[in-house]
């Protein structure tokens, strides 16, 4: 069980830390899809698979996991991960829609 490793209130903090990276990821894809170039709809998730199997290898050679990494720094950290991590994700949503919305402004739909 996660309560082995992470309180109650831990675990709400660990919840928070990855819905501000949900916004995040979240936020690009309505831009990826209404805003780019068909191509690029194609190739970015094979980038960003790509990212996260490169992240994911550099902290397995350390002996670590992605969840692990975020238990310790949520347990450390505490509230402020949270926070900064929920900030990032507003700030990013906000720039993801001020850019699909200039460029739906500007696109030629002709």
């Amino acid at each position: 069980s996660v309560f082995n490793f992470l309180t109650f209130g831990e675990f709400l903090t660990f919840g928070c830390f990855w819905f501000g990276f949900a916004m995040v990821v979240g936020g690009i894809s309505p831009y990826i899809e209404y805003g780019m170039k068909g191509t690029m709809l194609h190739i970015l998730p094979y980038l960003f698979m790509g990212l996260f199997v490169l992240v994911e290898l550099l902290l397995m050679v350390n002996g670590v996991g992605i969840v692990e990494t975020s238990f310790e720094i949520v347990k450390s950290v505490g509230w402020i991960a949270a926070l900064i991590s929920m900030l990032v994700g507003i700030i990013c949503c906000y720039g993801w829609n001020q850019l699909l919305k200039y460029r739906l402004e500007n696109r030629d739909y002709l």
